[in-house]
């Protein structure tokens, strides 16, 4: 009778939250060929990212007890950094979480990705998780769905709710800072961890490789919760509306119940695969790392078992925008197409001029090998001249015709370091 009520109870949920699912990406050939290459019929993507907190300076230390304490402590809030982020991808019964480091630098904002969060002028949206998922969704080359950033003390409450965690802790980790009142005390073995230890074991950082090792433990977690969710079983289903609750009251998220209501009836048939996004050391920052397009797409298609696409490279050379369209904000649009493809900030100049019918690129002898690249880009054709008047070595006009074309679509979600063929056909060619 039990498991009867219960089942009336998931379907009629599922009949309620199926008409409230937001809509998702439709990949396109190319993205299904990489991120889905047997068809599964359900794909849905995702950036997840933890919110720690900040603590202002604490008094000095004091000898006390026999050990260094502060003389005061300070209130948490709430920060915006998000040390943890992770690129979850679910096709069919299949899980795929790619651990993103936090110190991969964006070179367009000067600043690491883990502080995109704080900072909503990067994308423009209202949103600042919705900016994390452009971030990423850019960095990876491919669409992202859905956003979901939690706070550390909604993961320990998610942890508890379905009764902790097993699993194997490597080494004793033992870690004091009473001004941010964080105390992990684990000992090394296999053993059932609560939300708060779960918490301690993904927040030691006194590990050999640093963040590595820290996302390593991610990895590790995640393995644990998904393997406790599929011991539950049934019993899973039954906190279903305690985790519900949990999770958007308080998560900032663009996903609704009907996604877990999809998700729900293939909990126990998932399988995980975890990995860490390939990155290197930016030389001369000390610090910080760097991806490489093309590691990123081999990458990615070892992980799903699908063809990487063809990368195409930024060309190098001061591009010029001129905008002739007479369409408010449509430079600015564009601007932001070319930034994302890679073009640096301090080799593009915007200006205006008088109206002209065709949107085109311009190039001269010396930069002809480039005119592919941008024309592909926007969708258009291009032409070649004796030599500019101007400082540049590429100028884009964007002409009258540019709501003919595909400019304004793929300016506001681009995967631009991907080569897709153009919208419309060229044009003009040579001249």
């Amino acid at each position: 009778m039990q498991l009867l009520g219960l089942l009336i109870a998931v379907l009629g949920l599922c009949g309620y939250w199926l008409t409230r699912d937001v809509q998702r990406t439709v990949l396109s050939p190319e993205e299904a060929r990489l991120l889905n290459p047997e068809g599964a019929a359900f794909q849905a993507s995702f950036v997840v990212a933890g919110r720690d907190y900040d603590y202002d300076p604490a008094g000095p230390l004091v000898w006390q007890d026999g050990e260094w304490v502060r003389s005061f402590t300070t209130e948490p809030r709430l920060g915006y950094r998000t040390d943890t982020i992770l690129y979850v991808n679910f096709v069919g019964n299949r899980i795929y979480m790619v651990s993103v480091p936090r110190d991969i630098f964006l070179p367009r904002f000067q600043i690491p990705i883990n502080e995109v969060y704080a900072y909503p002028e990067t994308y423009g949206s209202a949103s600042r998780a919705d900016n994390l998922r452009r971030a990423v969704s850019e960095l990876l080359g491919v669409p992202i769905d859905y956003y979901a950033v939690i706070n550390i003390d909604i993961f320990e409450r998610l942890v508890d709710a379905i009764g902790g965690v097993e699993l194997e802790v490597p080494r004793a980790m033992v870690y004091r800072d009473q001004a941010a009142g964080l105390e992990i005390d684990l000992q090394p073995g296999f053993q059932r961890l609560s939300g708060a230890e779960a918490a301690g074991f993904v927040r030691y950082r006194e590990l050999l490789r640093g963040d590595i090792d820290r996302i390593d433990n991610v990895k590790t977690l995640a393995y644990a919760v998904l393997g406790r969710l599929q011991e539950l079983n049934v019993r899973a289903a039954l906190k279903l509306p305690e985790l519900i609750d949990t999770y958007f009251d308080e998560v900032d998220t663009n996903a609704s119940p009907a996604l877990f209501s999809q998700l729900l009836p293939r909990l126990g048939e998932m399988t995980l695969e975890a990995a860490t996004l390939p990155t290197s050391d930016m030389e001369g920052s000390g610090r910080f790392l760097e991806t490489d397009p093309e590691a990123v797409e081999a990458f990615l298609a070892t992980l799903f078992g699908g063809t990487a696409r063809t990368v195409t490279r930024t060309p190098e050379g001061r591009v010029l925008l001129t905008d002739r369209s007479g369409v408010p904000g449509a430079g600015d649009r564009v601007r932001e197409l070319l930034l994302a493809a890679g073009v640096a900030p301090e080799q593009l100049r915007v200006r205006r001029g008088a109206p002209d019918a065709i949107t085109r690129v311009i190039v001269t002898r010396e930069s002809l090998a480039a005119a592919p690249f941008y024309a592909d880009l926007l969708g258009v054709g291009w032409q070649q001249i004796d030599r500019f008047a101007v400082d540049a070595d590429i100028e884009v006009i964007l002409g009258q015709d540019a709501a003919r074309f595909d400019l304004f679509r793929r300016a506001q979600a681009p995967t631009p370091q991907m080569s897709t063929p153009p919208s419309s056909p060229h044009v003009s060619t040579g001249g």
